[in-house]
Parts: C-alpha cells; sequence; structure tokens
C-alpha cells in the first residue's frame, strides 16, 4: 500500500511557491494513515497534473485537497476560466493513469468551483493488485 500523506505533502511543497505568488494557498484535510494501492509514482502523475491544473488554472484563493482511503478531491474556484484554459492533456493522463490502477476520475464545475476527484483502490478492496 502507498500511503497519501506524505506524497500530498511532498508535491504540495513543490507547487506553493507558485501558488502562493497566484494568491492561492492549500488547505489540508487528509486521514492520518490513508492509503491506496495505487504504485507511488502514478499516484505522484495524478497528483502533480491535478495540483498543476489547480494551481495554473484556478483563481486566487484556497485550493482544497481531502483524501482518505477511497478518493483525493482537489477543488477551487476556477474564476470562470475552465472552459477556456484546456484542462485536457493533463486531465486525459490522470484519467488513463487511474483507469491502468483500476480508479476512475470525475470532475465537476458548479457556482465558479472545479473539482477533480480521484476514486482509489483501497487496501482491502479485494481484486488483487494490479502493475
Amino acid at each position: 500500500p502507498t500511503l497519501l500523506g506524505p506524497i500530498l505533502e511532498e508535491l504540495i511543497a513543490e507547487f506553493e511557491p507558485l501558488a502562493r505568488a497566484r494568491g492561492q494557498s492549500f488547505a489540508r484535510r487528509w486521514e492520518a494513515g490513508a492509503q491506496c494501492l495505487v504504485p507511488v509514482e502514478i499516484l505522484e502523475v495524478i497528483v502533480a497534473n491535478i495540483l498543476q491544473n489547480a494551481v495554473r488554472h484556478g483563481a486566487p484563493g484556497p485550493i482544497d485537497i481531502q483524501a482518505n482511503d477511497h478518493e483525493i478531491r482537489i477543488a477551487n474556484s476556477a474564476d470562470g476560466r475552465v472552459a477556456e484554459s484546456g484542462f485536457g492533456f493533463g486531465l486525459k493522463i490522470v484519467t488513463r493513469l487511474s483507469e491502468q490502477a483500476g480508479g476512475s476520475v470525475e470532475t465537476a464545475s458548479h457556482d465558479g468551483c472545479f473539482t477533480t476527484t480521484v476514486r482509489l483502490r483501497a487496501p482491502g478492496a479485494g481484486g488483487g493488485s494490479r502493475p
């Protein structure tokens, strides 16, 4: 199993200077010890792409990051720019990798807030791990 907290903290640290310069901050909310059956390298690419989109295309304000054994959810204000900013190639990578790891991706835009939810295979979820 892969622990989520250390990976999320490492990636947040990488994006924090750019986020701060854009008037954004990270709100961290995840369960201590949350883990999934996604290999570290794949999880890093998935989360890095979503954080990059949130920072690059999001409006000033908080970027909310929630995680538990079943999902990672990243949400922030899109300032009406989601449709024109191209959440395209990075999100396709996220979707493909998530599906290959036995998970899924859901995006939603509501009242100026854009949310990406990555559903993860959790330990004990059955079905064995995929390569």
